[in-house]
């Protein structure tokens, strides 16, 4: 295979392009492998503090969805079914993946540092209001 090939459209609509492809194996083993490490990880995960948690949360649901399509797109490549055995499913689900670890660093360096100082502030200020108001 020639990466020369990514860049023409014909390729990732190939209906035939085989049953099995080099390092087939590894891939079947390595996806079932994320689907077990997502299943135990989650529920692992269920005694981590929040900003674990949520790391965990978002990775296993992404590890799940990406292992159980991949190994469903294994099968119908081995299969030979037509249109859901093109190329263009796997690099979809790659794209997929992708934006989800953007989603994570999102999160990770955006969101989680606004949401943890205005919770810090938030409750500074409640503590003070209600003993001024007397709740």
């Amino acid at each position: 295979m020639s990466f020369a090939n990514l860049f023409h459209i014909s390729y990732f609509f190939d209906n035939f392009p085989g049953a099995t492809f080099p390092g087939s194996t590894y891939v079947l083993a390595a996806l079932i492998l994320i689907v077990l490490m997502s299943t135990i990880i989650s529920f692992k995960a269920g005694k981590w503090n929040y900003f674990k948690r949520q790391i965990a949360i978002r990775l296993t649901r992404t590890g799940f969805i990406v292992g159980w399509f991949g190994l469903a797109l294994i099968w119908f490549r081995f299969e030979g079914i037509p249109y859901l055995s093109w190329r263009l499913w796997p690099a979809i689900l790659f794209v997929y993946f992708i934006v989800e670890l953007i989603y994570l660093a999102k999160f990770i360096f955006l969101d989680f540092p606004k949401k943890k100082a205005k919770k810090s502030g938030k409750e500074d200020k409640d503590l003070y209001l209600r003993r001024f108001l007397g709740k």
